[in-house]
């Protein structure tokens, strides 16, 4: 609705994130499906990894399940067959831990994570810590969100999907002064795509 009613205002205006494809708002986006299968990838291929829990959150659900489906992919092409039992989603008024606690009391077999969240990663870490699991030696650990803050002074240092957030502000700026510019002609349905960056850490297995 809200898009609805910006879309109406006849003003510059630039929707950040996944666009609803009837809204002719200009958008800029990550490109959460290719991040989702380069981390699955990495952990596959460099970390011979083959049962990855995925933990996400309800409440960014669009986003979720680009990463998901490219997690997913990234699964076929390497022959590995899915297992619902690994992908956990947050629920109301519960957290990370939660999800980790799930995992381990119901003796899940996993042997690395992907979690949706540089703080979620971190409260999952402490949790599989808490067990007693060795990260990475035991499990493998993505975030999919970089906060350099605290990936980068984390033990073990943090293996993390970095989205472009100043690049998403930057196109963002150039398509509202092109809308400007142009006195809106041509430009309802542009459409910038963005690719994300897997920053190489530790809690992965690699080693700076």
């Amino acid at each position: 609705k809200d898009q609805e009613a910006i879309s109406s205002c006849n003003c510059p205006a630039v929707f950040i994130g996944k666009p609803e494809p009837h809204i002719k708002i200009p958008t800029v986006n990550t490109d959460h499906f290719s991040a989702g299968y380069e981390a699955t990838i990495h952990l596959v291929k460099k970390h011979s990894r083959r049962r990855i829990a995925v933990l996400t959150h309800l409440d960014r659900r669009p986003y979720c399940i680009d990463m998901l489906e490219g997690h997913r992919k990234a699964l076929k092409d390497s022959g590995i067959r899915e297992d619902g039992n690994l992908l956990l989603s947050l629920k109301p008024r519960s957290s990370m831990s939660t999800l980790v606690d799930e995992l381990v009391m119901k003796k899940t077999s996993f042997d690395s994570m992907i979690v949706w969240g540089c703080e979620a990663t971190i409260e999952a870490l402490t949790r599989l810590k808490h067990f007693g699991i060795d990260v990475p030696g035991k499990i493998s650990l993505i975030s999919y969100d970089d906060f350099p803050a605290v990936s980068e002074y984390s033990n073990p240092t943090i293996t993390a999907v970095r989205q472009q957030v100043y690049d998403l502000g930057y196109e963002a700026a150039k398509l509202m002064m092109k809308q400007k510019n142009s006195g809106f002609s041509g430009i309802g349905n542009v459409s910038s795509v963005l690719k994300n960056t897997l920053v190489i850490r530790e809690s992965c297995g690699c080693r700076k």
